[in-house]
């Protein structure tokens, strides 16, 4: 194998979701190594050959040691990678290769895997995720190769089955915003006794992946925290395709525009995760959304970007919450949808924009409640019930009290 920039990865998601206990550079080999496998072939050859020179270039490595460099990155890769399977009673480890070949005066390294890795490599039928090796080659963080493998997972499930009646609005919604729990999060990067504080988590492992997919690779990355009380429990993830075409520009008399571009704007609209919100909400369907030229480009240019203004303002959750509040409070789909939404979203922007009651907490209980401002009367230090009784007074009623114990009458 010469050339890598064009190969792509095919895994069985039971392996991308199997925690890969090897360091960044190991990673990146096996995965080029897996690139030169048949994923679809049933032929049982378990070895693969790759080009040195292909190696260096592809890991970024060009210094005069580079030959003993890849010696000991080689024998990482076969002595300390395991990749760990959890089921539900038993924890599974496998070594994937069995055996390298690196002959000196050769410009190529021989690579041998494991006959239990192969399932998971190669014939290849269900349950398995292609991405580009290019992509991977980019990340420089062990966390965001990890990160970014597990959001394909999802994003190419979501590119199977959208436009096809097999999966609902709602699974299509989910492929497209996947959730973890923290637990797993920190299971698949191997951090489990690490970073337990959220925020050393966010800021070393998950803003750092996030950031790097997302500036290297051809998917935007963003997410928003689950939240149980206080205590920080998953994370949704929202994943768009960059490389979508973007809309034209609308000139000022709209012509029909060629197949095409056409086609250009329903991808990047398809791919937009609004649009999911609005089919699940009932809102849109299909067959408007792909029928209908200037009704894409107004989602595009008009109510996408107030929605974006929105959520950076108030947050995705909060957006959700809205869309799916207008949807189950709308009878039927509206004439025009785009200005409807947008006035919606305008007087929700006003109400969240109105001063709330001030919430204290309750002495004994600690929920919270609403402050009030009480009346000028019930400030009258006669009416303050709060208020702590003179000396005289507390006398007055202890003798009052002496004297109904000993059966005399109180004057």
């Amino acid at each position: 194998m010469n050339d890598i920039d064009t190969q792509t990865v095919v895994e069985a998601n039971a392996l991308i979701q199997a925690v890969a206990k090897m360091d960044t550079a190991p990673l990146k080999l096996f995965e080029i190594a897996v690139s030169g496998l048949d994923s679809k072939s049933e032929d049982t050859a378990t070895t693969v050959k790759i080009s040195k020179n292909a190696i260096f270039k592809a890991l970024g490595y060009q210094g005069t040691t580079r030959n003993a460099w890849l010696t000991a990155i080689l024998t990482k890769l076969q002595r300390d990678a395991v990749f760990s399977f959890t089921t539900a009673d038993t924890d599974i480890s496998i070594a994937p290769v069995s055996k390298i070949v690196n002959t000196h005066s050769s410009q190529y390294v021989e690579i041998r895997f494991f006959s239990e890795i192969m399932p998971y490599i190669s014939a290849l039928k269900k349950s398995f995720t292609q991405y580009q090796l290019a992509d991977v080659l980019k990340l420089t963080s062990r966390y965001a190769i990890v990160l970014y493998r597990w959001l394909m997972m999802s994003w190419r499930q979501y590119e199977h089955y959208f436009g096809t009646k097999v999966r609902t609005p709602q699974q299509l919604v989910d492929y497209q915003n996947p959730r973890a729990s923290l637990d797993e999060l920190h299971r698949l990067t191997g951090t489990t006794k690490k970073y337990g504080d959220f925020r050393n988590f966010r800021k070393s492992v998950l803003d750092m992946a996030v950031d790097e997919i997302t500036t290297k690779t051809g998917y935007a990355i963003t997410y928003d925290k689950l939240n149980n009380g206080r205590r920080v429990v998953g994370i949704v993830f929202h994943i768009t395709d960059k490389r979508a075409p973007k809309p034209q520009p609308q000139s000022a008399v709209p012509e029909p525009a060629p197949l095409s571009a056409l086609q250009a704007q329903s991808t990047a609209l398809l791919a937009n995760p609004y649009t999911g919100l609005l089919m699940v909400a009932g809102l849109t369907d299909p067959v408007a959304l792909t029928g209908d030229a200037e009704y894409q480009r107004d989602l595009l240019k008009r109510l996408y970007p107030a929605y974006d203004r929105f959520v950076d303002r108030f947050g995705q959750a909060a957006l959700e919450r809205h869309i799916k509040y207008v949807g189950t409070h709308t009878s039927q789909k509206p004439d025009k949808l785009v200005p409807y939404m947008l006035k919606v979203l305008n007087d929700y922007e006003r109400q969240l924009n109105q001063p709330q009651p001030k919430p204290v907490k309750h002495a004994k209980s600690g929920r919270s409640q609403i402050s009030e401002e009480l009346p000028e009367w019930a400030a009258h230090p006669e009416n303050v019930k709060t208020k702590k009784p003179s000396p005289e007074k507390l006398a007055k009623i202890d003798r009052m009290l002496a004297e109904l114990e000993n059966g005399k009458e109180i004057r």
